[in-house]
């Protein structure tokens, strides 16, 4: 039979066992809730430029790539309230170099050259101080619908909008390579029409639809131009090819089917599994915590304990 002095010796161990359990513990889930916090923090502040792209602003769209102003005007707020905020074209070259870097911005950019995109383009410069980029098809400047030439300048030099080409002809790059057409001489073309008439150069293009190959890229860069946007869906990357770099493009419904959408940024990816991070992280400094009120409670008890001589 165990003695008194055997008891609370064995007691003794006991406690001082569990004691070391739970700073070890305690420990453990606190370095664990910090590094999950911060890798949290870092993904939902992570840095994120997206180039959201527009078509027709129209009071009553017909086609799904047109919206109306209100609309419009929704996803700007959208992306505000998550954090964003217009990156200037005239900048874009500065955030390539890391000279402008940090938080989440977006590049705003409308196609085809309608007047429909230049009311929008005028109205978001004025009402919010928005700068926007403008592809052109020089092809269709003039017909219904779209810019006259004189009105093109005037928009770039009210606004502050960049004009960029996108294409001579509204046809996929890729399409007029397998045609049997010259895609480069096409590009040079129109290249050279947009600078004659705007007076500047002219180093941004948008694809037709967003298609591209291998070789049309190639030609497009042979054409002089040094930033060429698609329509993958994805946010622009510093290392990525500068002749192909993702927009995210407006289209009606899109969200619903599956396909890339503004609503995929807003609020960004990374933010929602950063929150969860977060809150996973503060459940485990809750365990934390709880470990520590229990080693707390041992050290009294054990202080608590006669002491033998």
């Amino acid at each position: 039979m165990e003695s008194t002095a055997d008891t609370l010796h064995h007691r003794r161990a006991h406690l001082k066992k569990a004691i070391l359990y739970h700073i070890l513990l305690a420990l453990f889930l606190f370095a664990g809730a910090i590094f999950g916090f911060l890798n949290g923090w870092n993904s939902s502040k992570a840095e994120i430029l997206i180039a959201p792209t527009f078509h027709g602003v129209t009071d009553s769209p017909t086609r799904p790539w047109e919206i109306t102003w209100n609309s419009l005007s929704d996803w700007i707020t959208r992306l505000s309230h998550h954090g964003y905020t217009p990156l200037d074209p005239a900048s874009f070259p500065a955030w390539l170099s890391g000279g402008i870097s940090g938080g989440r911005r977006y590049l705003l950019t409308f196609d085809d050259g309608l007047v429909t995109s230049a009311d929008a383009i005028r109205r978001l410069r004025k009402e919010r101080d928005i700068p926007s980029v403008l592809f052109v098809t020089t092809e269709l400047i003039g017909q219904p619908g779209y810019l006259t030439w004189d009105a093109l300048k005037t928009l770039a030099s009210e606004t502050g909008c960049l004009i960029g080409l996108h294409g001579l002809r509204h046809v996929e790059p890729p399409k007029i390579l397998k045609e049997g057409g010259d895609l480069l001489a096409e590009t040079l073309k129109a290249k050279r029409d947009l600078e004659t008439h705007l007076g500047t150069e002219v180093f941004w293009y948008a694809y037709p639809f967003g298609e591209y190959d291998i070789a049309s890229r190639n030609a497009i860069a042979s054409a002089g131009l040094k930033f060429g946007f698609t329509i993958d869906g994805d946010d622009i990357k510093r290392a990525a090819d500068p002749l192909i770099y993702p927009r995210v493009m407006y289209l009606k419904g899109v969200e619903t089917a599956g396909g890339p959408s503004i609503a995929d940024w807003t609020p960004p990816k990374g933010a929602t599994t950063g929150s969860l991070h977060i809150t996973l992280a503060i459940f485990i400094a809750l365990m934390g915590l709880r470990s520590v009120m229990r080693l707390v409670m041992l050290r009294r008890a054990l202080a608590g304990m006669p002491v033998l001589k």
